[in-house]
């Protein structure tokens, strides 16, 4: 019951952080107590997981890391304790890079990516926050290096992913999204609306997001005349920055 009651707080911490809504603390403190009480070392991970996107949302970035990489510290050897400590790792790289601590952010990604590699040939799903493998991997570097500045890194990582490859919408959706950031910061609005078309197409909800309104409204400004994008902001009810709806 203390397992079910800490993946319930989970998902509605997961909830609260895609939409920017402050509950997510209450959440995954909850989360963090209940996974406690089990002694389930990925249950506990995947409670840590919510907890620190929480911190770091709050600038609070080497209490992130540290709390990840103490969670990482209790999972053993098993595939499902492989897949958690390898998520706990690429979300602490994440953290690093967004503090623009790039040492970290690297020393943090290649320890996921060695244990994507050893988890590999493992069957094995992780409940929560997806699957674990290579291609995941792979979708954070380019996260990774977009945080650290490094655009041309990232749209590299980009082309190797096989976006129907990727384990569900959501997973395609994040890749289509950080690309699309990678191209708004590189000046090309065009390729960046052309991710966001992408992303609508593989993950319709996805497009929705604040996340995804907020950059919309970016590429109004920048070039409100590239073809389509006024009808797709009208679909996601984004609106041009200047009318302070963001």
């Amino acid at each position: 019951m203390h397992g079910i009651a800490a993946r319930a707080y989970v998902l509605l911490a997961q909830l609260a952080i895609k939409n920017y809504q402050g509950y997510s603390w209450i959440a995954a403190d909850r989360a963090r107590a209940q996974a406690e009480l089990t002694g389930n070392p990925v249950v506990m991970g995947e409670a840590a997981h919510s907890m620190a996107i929480t911190m770091r949302r709050a600038g609070e970035y080497q209490a992130a890391i540290d709390h990840l990489q103490e969670a990482a510290g209790r999972l053993g050897q098993r595939p499902d304790e492989l897949a958690m400590r390898g998520t706990l790792l690429l979300t602490a790289s994440y953290s690093a890079a967004q503090a623009g601590w790039r040492g970290q952010a690297m020393d943090c990604i290649g320890e996921a990516e060695e244990t994507a590699r050893r988890r590999e040939t493992a069957g094995q799903r992780l409940y929560i926050p997806g699957v674990f493998g290579q291609d995941q991997t792979t979708v954070f570097r380019i996260s990774v290096h977009h945080a650290l500045g490094e655009g041309s890194s990232a749209l590299n990582y980009a082309a190797k992913v096989e976006p129907m490859k990727l384990p569900n919408a959501e997973r395609r959706g994040r890749l289509c999204m950080d690309v699309a950031r990678v191209w708004r910061d590189m000046g090309e609005p065009e390729r960046a609306f052309s991710a966001l078309r992408a992303l609508e197409s593989y993950a319709p909800e996805e497009a929705r997001r604040p996340k995804i309104r907020s950059l919309t409204s970016e590429l109004l400004i920048l070039n409100g005349e590239i073809p389509g994008l006024r009808r797709f902001a009208e679909r996601i009810s984004a609106v041009p920055a200047h009318q302070g709806m963001f």
